[in-house]
């Protein structure tokens, strides 16, 4: 739920496809199938590459970093799965990975029982918070602060880190953080409008995935609080991680850092 504080701040960028929109969940990517080139530097070095298909529905994030501090350093790569059911995060070091369902599922499935005008209650409210949050927090944000590789992005800086998405539909392609003395940056590099093999979102041969489906119930749970928090004009509840299974809080700890991926899993909880 901390991510999911964060990732409001996010959705003030897509004030405009709220309005458009069936829901917030309906938004769209300018393109239907993409790989994006990233490139890291930093305390971290690297790259990572994201594979795009069904206009961002389904995304698959591959990463190689190494993280150097006090003269050692930790190679990880990394990836990272999203259907619109599941959420895989897997590491490839060590072929093992996690398996949760995608609580955008949950969130879509109580948007829809809400009439007409709750559901437009609802979508400001995401918007009123996000804004709300961004100014108790120390944050600005700039809407159409630069282009990056042809494409408008909006600016949003909090807590040390700023992040340029792609306007209203909030899909970094810039992140530059320095915080405790560790600076990252992570830069798209090439954006390719091209067919996506259908291999890059299927999970490598040897990885061995768990699955806990106590997991489930609670982003269901979780769900039914948000959008009843945000219809009844309710800041969200922070402390609604800890109503995670032990396991899953442990695997989210030790999942990938990087600011991209983390981007990515906190819009998928609204569906950015």
């Amino acid at each position: 739920m901390k991510n999911l504080l964060i990732l409001l701040t996010i959705m003030v960028l897509s004030t405009a496809a709220l309005a458009k929109e069936t829901s917030p969940w309906e938004q769209k990517l300018p393109f239907k199938e993409a790989i994006i080139s990233y490139k890291i530097s930093g305390t971290q070095t690297g790259s990572s590459t994201l594979y795009l298909k069904d206009y961002g529905k389904t995304s698959a994030l591959f990463r190689n970093a190494t993280t150097k501090i006090m003269g050692m350093s930790n190679q990880e790569s990394t990836l990272n799965i999203t259907t619109r059911e599941w959420v895989y995060s897997i590491d490839l070091n060590d072929k093992t990975g996690m398996k949760q369902v995608n609580p955008e599922k949950y969130l879509i499935e109580e948007f829809n029982k809400l009439s007409a005008a709750d559901q437009k209650k609802v979508a400001a409210n995401v918007e009123e918070f996000g804004i709300s949050f961004v100014a108790g927090m120390d944050g600005q944000v700039e809407k159409n602060a630069k282009k990056i590789l042809g494409y408008n992005c909006d600016k949003i800086t909090m807590m040390g880190t700023t992040v340029y998405s792609i306007s209203g539909i909030g899909l970094p392609l810039k992140t530059k953080s320095n915080m405790m003395g560790m600076k990252f940056k992570e830069k798209a590099t090439e954006i390719k409008k091209t067919s996506v093999p259908a291999d890059k979102f299927m999970v490598p041969a040897g990885v061995k995935i768990k699955y806990s489906s106590e997991s489930d119930e609670v982003a269901r749970n979780q769900a039914k609080m948000i959008i009843q928090s945000l219809l009844e004009d309710k800041q969200l509840n922070p402390e609604m991680d800890s109503n995670q299974p032990p396991e899953q809080q442990d695997d989210q700890q030790k999942a990938p850092a990087g600011m991209e991926e983390q981007m990515k899993s906190m819009m998928k909880m609204f569906g950015g």
